[in-house]
C-alpha cells in the first residue's frame, strides 16, 4: 500500500513537471514570393514606318576616280520623307535584324537649286539591347544614292550610325536614329568623272511592329 502510494505521488509530480515546462514558440509560416527577373518589351517580328530626316554633308568630285577632288560642294541643310520595313530576333534581352529604307531625296547642293538626289536607300544590319520599353541599338549597311547635275551619277557605300526606339503600348513605337553614309560612283556616259557623296542624316521615326 505503502509503494502505490508513493508510485503515485511520483506520477503526479512527473506530469505536473511536464505540464509545466515552457514550449519553443511556434513561428508563424511565411510564404517567399520569387524575385521577378528584368523584363523588356517584345521586338521580335517584322515591322514598318515612316520617317522624317533632317539631312546634311558634302558632295565631291574627282577625275579620275580615287584621286583628289577639283570641286567640292555642301548639301544644304534639308528635310526629306520615307519608310523603312524590318524584321527584329530577340534572345532575351538582345535584339538583332535586318531593316531596308527608302528615302524620297531632295537634298540640294548649296547654291545649285537643280541639283539634289532622287532618292537613297539604306540596308542596314541591326543589333541592340532591349530595357524596359526601350531598345537602344547600333546599324551597319550599305547605302545608294543617284543625283543629277549635267548628267547623272549612281553611287554606293557603307553606312553606320545607332538610335533608339521607345515602344508605345504592344505595337505601335517611335524613335530617333543618325546615319553617317559614305558613297562613290561615276558619271554615267563614261566621262570619268567620280562622284562622292557622304550624307549625315538624323531621323525622327514612327512605326507599328506586326
Amino acid at each position: 500500500m505503502r509503494r502505490l502510494l508513493l508510485t503515485c505521488t511520483a506520477a503526479v509530480f512527473a506530469t505536473a513537471g511536464i505540464a509545466g515546462s515552457p514550449e519553443a514558440p511556434t513561428l508563424p509560416s511565411v510564404n517567399v514570393l520569387p524575385v521577378a527577373a528584368a523584363s523588356s518589351g517584345d521586338w521580335s517580328g517584322f515591322y514598318a514606318g515612316g520617317l522624317v530626316s533632317f539631312d546634311g554633308g558634302t558632295l565631291d568630285y574627282a577625275n579620275p576616280p580615287g584621286t583628289p577632288p577639283f570641286v567640292s560642294y555642301t548639301y544644304d541643310k534639308s528635310t526629306s520623307y520615307g519608310g523603312f520595313v524590318g524584321y527584329n530576333m530577340q534572345r532575351g534581352n538582345l535584339v538583332f535584324g535586318a531593316e531596308a529604307d527608302y528615302n524620297s531625296g531632295g537634298i540640294f547642293v548649296a547654291g545649285f537649286p537643280a541639283e539634289a538626289t532622287t532618292y537613297t536607300v539604306d540596308l542596314k544590319g541591326r543589333v541592340g539591347f532591349a530595357f524596359g520599353n526601350a531598345l537602344v541599338y547600333g546599324v551597319v549597311g550599305y547605302s545608294m544614292t543617284e543625283w543629277s547635275t549635267i548628267a547623272s551619277y549612281s553611287a554606293g557605300g557603307i553606312s553606320y550610325g545607332g538610335g533608339v526606339d521607345y515602344m508605345m503600348g504592344n505595337h505601335m513605337f517611335v524613335g530617333a536614329e543618325y546615319l553617317a553614309r559614305d558613297m562613290r560612283g561615276e558619271q554615267s556616259g563614261g566621262s570619268g568623272n567620280e562622284g562622292h557623296s557622304q550624307i549625315q542624316s538624323a531621323q525622327i521615326r514612327i512605326g507599328w511592329k506586326f
